[in-house]
């Protein structure tokens, strides 16, 4: 094949550079030196949430109680002017390459492949990434939660994979390929390169919860086999990416928090964030987005609707923390902390998606094909409105809805 890399020939004696004699006196053994990190290499935990907003954390201006991500802001360095792009996929691949998406295959999500190179929807296969260039350099490389960057049409048991988590050198992997995936009961997890033979998920099942249970088992074995090995662990919440769902514990304690709606709590945020001391200079908030009602406009059915939203989305981005406590407080207990360069960051900020009602319309924001048919109008409108009847209040945790709603909307940036 005149485009095929040449084929190695397997010659175990290849680069060998002893002497192979005709008796063993007469030969010298010599063994390759193995590959090693440089002396006192440093672990690297980046931990990466999924269309997380600038201002939701507490650290930079938000009202949601994240203690643990705060105390990693107290400790080290808050950037207030990175840039991103804003989808996905691209992202991701910016991360893991350091390089312009676009310049490595994935200007896109990793949906459409329209027949141009900086679309492929998957990173280039010569375009190194961050696991690989760290697995050659001694370190063990691990990875949880969500993908997204292989193509659509590559994620089942007979694609090329190519593309996968493993063959882009990661060493161990269990997560999911696709852009989202239901928090209670996520579909095609894949452990290391197979589907995970799960029959159902016990009660309380959370994935992030999950995400964080096999990276702290990765990193415990990892630390107590070669405490002096480096690792570079690749944690990708999907959290908080649609459908926002939360455990009713976790929006239990957000009831009643965002009753005074979004225009209250978007001046609140800015308020906060000047006190933080975040920008050189004032800013002014931006305009709300079209068709984005102030919030004492909307009737009683609405704000109760809209305030449960944004509880459901409070109460997920905690878990996140909780979870990244969790990995903290391993790190500390094993000795190293000291030792590791730990990354909190988000691939791109609040997502629209959703729409201003709060269910996606997947054809026309990913796939850019236009839904004006009535029929599919109607559809659409009846699917809004089964979101908002389903969303009913309960004396045990307050306002819950299991559906697919987006808040992140109708949430300030």
């Amino acid at each position: 094949m005149s485009n095929s890399k040449q084929w190695r020939n397997g010659n175990p004696a290849d680069n060998f550079q002893g002497k192979i004699g005709r008796l063993i006196e007469e030969s010298i053994p010599w063994w390759p030196e193995p590959v090693k990190p440089p002396h006192g290499a440093p672990n690297i935990l980046v931990l990466y949430c999924d269309d997380l907003g600038f201002s939701d954390v507490g650290c930079l201006g938000g009202e949601i109680a994240t203690p643990h991500i705060d105390r990693l802001a107290a400790g080290g360095l808050r950037f207030t002017n990175y840039t991103t792009v804003p989808m996905c996929s691209p992202a991701r691949a910016a991360l893991l390459t350091g390089k312009n998406p676009h310049a490595v295959g994935c200007g896109w999500i990793a949906h459409a492949q329209p027949g141009y190179p900086g679309y492929n929807s998957e990173i280039a296969p010569d375009a190194p990434t961050l696991p690989e260039m760290l697995k050659a350099q001694g370190y063990s490389t691990m990875m949880v939660g969500k993908w997204h960057n292989t193509w659509g049409h590559n994620v089942h048991d007979a694609a090329d994979r190519s593309s996968w988590p493993m063959q882009r050198g990661f060493e161990r992997f269990y997560g999911f390929l696709d852009a989202e995936t239901n928090y209670f009961c996520p579909d095609r997890i894949l452990d290391g390169n197979q589907v995970a033979q799960i029959d159902s998920y016990p009660e309380g099942y959370f994935s992030t919860d999950a995400w964080t249970d096999r990276a702290l088992d990765y990193m415990k074995s990892h630390v107590s086999s070669e405490p002096h090995k480096p690792f570079f662990m690749y944690m990708a919440f999907n959290a908080p990416h649609m459908p926002i769902q939360a455990k009713p514990s976790d929006q239990a304690r957000y009831e009643g928090k965002y009753a005074a709606g979004w225009d209250a709590m978007r001046a609140n945020r800015a308020a906060r964030q000047a006190e933080l001391g975040l920008f050189d200079r004032p800013h002014p908030l931006a305009p709300m987005p079209p068709g984005v009602p102030k919030w004492d406009d909307l009737d009683a059915e609405r704000k109760e609707l809209f305030a449960n939203y944004m509880e459901l989305y409070a109460g997920l981005v905690d878990n996140i923390d909780q979870n990244i406590g969790r990995v903290l407080d391993f790190l500390e207990a094993s000795g190293q902390m000291d030792n590791t360069i730990i990354v909190f960051s988000s691939d791109n900020g609040a997502s629209a998606v959703g729409g201003l009602e709060g269910t996606p319309n997947f054809m026309e924001m990913r796939e850019g094909r236009p839904t004006k048919h009535p029929e599919a109008m109607a559809a659409l409108r009846a699917a809004s409105w089964a979101v908002r009847s389903r969303c009913q209040r309960t004396p045990q945790v307050g306002p819950r809805c299991r559906t697919r709603p987006s808040t992140t909307s109708n949430a300030p940036p």
